[in-house]
């Protein structure tokens, strides 16, 4: 599959996946199961923090989405 955006240096890759397991806790893709949200749920939505996944065509990509410095937002898949 095609995945948007230009490839990441290494070094910087190996930083960045270093980042995502500490933040998420494990050293494997996170997100495996799938779960629903319902219009209840909004204020802990509001509230807490979520990793999105998604899953299409068997296909699992994770949306890292960080600041490289100061008012510079980065998104990493």
């Amino acid at each position: 599959p095609i995945v948007p955006g230009h490839p990441v240096e290494s070094i910087r890759l190996k930083k960045l996946r270093s980042r995502v397991e500490e933040l998420v806790g494990v050293s494997n893709f996170p997100g495996a199961q799938p779960t629903s949200f319902c219009s209840k749920q909004i204020q802990e939505l509001k509230n807490e923090d979520y990793y999105v996944c998604e899953q299409t065509d068997r296909t699992l990509v994770l949306a890292y989405i960080t600041c490289d410095s100061p008012g510079n937002p980065a998104v990493f898949l």
